[in-house]
């Protein structure tokens, strides 16, 4: 399916109309008239801007059941006296249409939401699975350097046409805290693993977790698997298959394999390049720096090898796996190049990142260096520009200076 955004309401019915003077056109029938539009371009990017007040939105993610998004919010209040700002946390539902506000839940006010993801669950491997809501969260104590607690909580969303709410949506989805669980520590990012696992970053430990139910009382409980270890604070996760992605925030990538039972690794790229992001997909590693560039790797049978480096020249907050163009999930044109991740930068930059064969791509580099040399008299040089950028500065083999 094709998708484009109109700018018309009230339509009661759209036809295909098509002659000499109007080619390729459709007819809509409004109440009062009937109005004829022709569609230039397909799929363009539509952005709406939905006012939270004080809540500030920090994960995101799509509940494809209910047609809603699930939305993890920090809400800081300014304060009248020289008290401190009164903090709290929320993770609220939202219509993917009209951005009403559906249902929401409110965490105690010393913990915060960090991490909202949707995922499948089965109680058994190979059973079948429900979708869950889960939410991450931290508690955050006094003259702590980190938090040592957190909580995984798991949703279900029910469509009901009983339900009534504020919003006067009587459709709205019901809320039902399916799961709640303690664990020693920040949830820092988690994602799905499978159709029975999550695969949850707990400040610098990665951890697998396994639904099942207590014996005692038939309770659900998420329970550790297995778990890898790192130095440094983590900072991103990505899931493909068996195949997991993760950065860390001081040093760069790391490929670990699930087996279904262990957590092994596979490769680590040991270059310090003081990871932002990172992204995974059949066949390439990508990860973005504090210094505003992009390194790929080659996901080999050995490990990640590296492939390619990139100057974006803006602060990327985000790199994801998908596409904006349905042409994509069809295969597309396989002469073309083909949308793998999309890219978001803090200045509300959105790109896309596409694979190419590499008769294309030397065709691509070829029209770079040229751009680069017909700038060259103006003392513009693309091809350092493009060149990756580097903040720190070595004196010594171990110690880093900004």
């Amino acid at each position: 399916v094709v998708q484009h955004h109109i700018n018309i309401k009230d339509i009661e019915a759209v036809l295909p109309f098509n002659t000499p003077k109007f080619s390729n056109t459709l007819m809509f029938k409004l109440p009062s008239s009937l109005l004829l539009a022709r569609i230039g371009k397909l799929e363009k990017i539509k952005i709406d801007s939905v006012p939270l007040g004080y809540d500030v939105p920090v994960s995101i993610a799509y509940h494809s059941e209910t047609h809603a998004f699930a939305l993890g919010c920090v809400r800081r209040e300014p304060s009248r006296d020289e008290a401190y700002d009164a903090t709290t946390s929320s993770f609220k539902l939202l219509d993917a249409t009209t951005f009403e506000h559906l249902n929401s839940y409110s965490v105690p006010s010393t913990e915060e939401i960090t991490k909202v993801c949707v995922t499948s669950l089965g109680i058994n491997d190979g059973d079948i699975s429900s979708k869950y809501i889960a939410v991450g969260t931290a508690v955050w104590g006094e003259d702590e350097p980190e938090p040592t607690k957190g909580r995984i909580l798991l949703f279900t969303a029910v469509n009901t046409q009983s339900t009534f709410i504020a919003t006067r949506n009587a459709s709205a989805p019901i809320l039902n805290l399916m799961l709640e669980q303690e664990i020693t520590g920040a949830v820092v990012s988690m994602c799905g693993l499978g159709d029975a696992y999550l695969a949850v970053i707990v400040n610098t430990i990665l951890v697998v977790y396994q639904l099942t139910r207590k014996a005692a009382t038939n309770e659900l409980q998420l329970k550790p698997v297995d778990q890898w270890i790192h130095n440094y604070m983590l900072s991103s996760l990505v899931v493909n298959g068996s195949d997991i992605i993760i950065g860390d925030t001081f040093q760069s990538v790391t490929l670990l394999h699930w087996t279904g039972s262990e957590l092994k690794l596979v490769s680590k790229d040991y270059e310090t390049v003081n990871s932002l992001n990172a992204t995974l997909d059949d066949t390439h590693v990508i990860q973005s720096n504090v210094d505003n560039n992009l390194f790929s790797y080659k996901n080999e049978e050995d490990g990640i090898q590296p492939s390619g480096r990139y100057h974006f020249g803006e602060v990327i907050s985000s790199l994801v796996p998908g596409s904006v163009s349905t042409n994509a999930a069809r295969g597309g044109d396989k002469a073309l190049a083909v949308p793998k991740h999309l890219l978001f930068t803090s200045g509300g930059r959105i790109s896309v990142i596409s694979k190419c064969d590499d008769e294309r791509a030397m065709k691509l580099h070829n029209i770079q260096r040229n751009i680069g040399a017909a700038f060259k008299s103006d003392h513009y040089d693309v091809l350092s520009w493009r060149a990756p950028h580097t903040s720190i500065k070595t004196f010594s083999d171990d110690i880093p200076q900004a």
